[in-house]
């Protein structure tokens, strides 16, 4: 009991990082606590604010401007060699060397070599990379899938859509294709669902590709609410939950969304 009593007072006596704040003393940047006790000396050029525990600091090197990170303790985990750095999204954090661009993790390793011309933040366990033209994703351990054939990826919401000429399928978060590229968009603006536009008509699937609403709208978006859908048919609107439930039958010259403004 004393030796877990103990690991619980030592949890609640660590410094929690998102609550140091920056300070400046005669043109450097460092950090207190909300006691005023400086954790960091002010010694770098500029501080970012903390973000999931790691921080940017910036000096100049060599009349360069370069980059570095701070874990929660204070300490360098990097040396300055990024000319950009970012904050840690997930397992890793994008940065640049030159032009190109690369991921780090949270033991200030390069997971990921800085030979890519274009990154995504490590959203969802996943970043997506171009190289050369090509895209592709990166895992936490740094393993690439390039898809030749994609012009372009995107995750949002758990969810992977890929563009494949000029039309659109799923992607899984491990790589794997959900469905061929059959719409003329994806819409990712649910946690559970997707608005897809197929033929010209607008419906509801799943993450799985399974539809849910068949696509005969000409016009479909979110309401204000959380798993409602406005549609519009005949030149009227009407309301429709995310499993394809009618709330509201298309009989008004419009709706419009929820807002809190006054």
């Amino acid at each position: 009991f004393f030796i877990f009593f103990i690991l619980i007072l030592s949890a609640f006596c660590q410094e929690d990082s998102e609550s140091l704040d920056r300070i400046l003393r005669d043109g450097k940047w460092g950090f207190i606590n909300s006691s005023g006790k400086v954790i960091v000396q002010p010694e770098f050029d500029y501080a970012f604010p903390y973000h999931n525990n790691f921080t940017v600091v910036r000096k100049n090197i060599n009349d360069l401007t370069k980059r570095a990170y701070l874990n929660s303790d204070g300490e360098l985990i990097t040396d300055f060699q990024f000319d950009r750095a970012y904050h840690f999204y997930g397992k890793l954090a994008r940065v640049k060397i030159g032009n190109l661009w690369g991921y780090i993790n949270k033991n200030g390793e390069l997971v990921a070599d800085c030979i890519f011309s274009r990154v995504s933040d490590f959203d969802y366990d996943v970043g997506v990379v171009k190289k050369d033209g090509i895209v592709g994703m990166i895992k936490a351990d740094g393993s690439l899938i390039e898809f030749p054939e994609f012009t372009s990826i995107r995750f949002y919401n758990g969810f992977g859509s890929y563009r494949k000429e000029k039309l659109y399928g799923l992607l899984s978060l491990d790589g794997s294709i959900v469905t061929e590229p059959i719409y003329q968009s994806i819409n990712i603006t649910s946690r559970e669902v997707l608005i897809i536009k197929y033929n010209g008509k607008y419906g509801l699937i799943d993450e799985k590709g399974n539809t849910i609403v068949e696509p005969s709208y000409v016009r479909f978006y979110k309401s204000g609410t959380e798993g409602i859908f406005i549609f519009k048919e005949n030149e009227r609107y009407g309301l429709i939950t995310k499993r394809g439930e009618i709330l509201v039958s298309a009989k008004y010259q419009g709706i419009s969304k929820r807002s809190e403004e006054r």
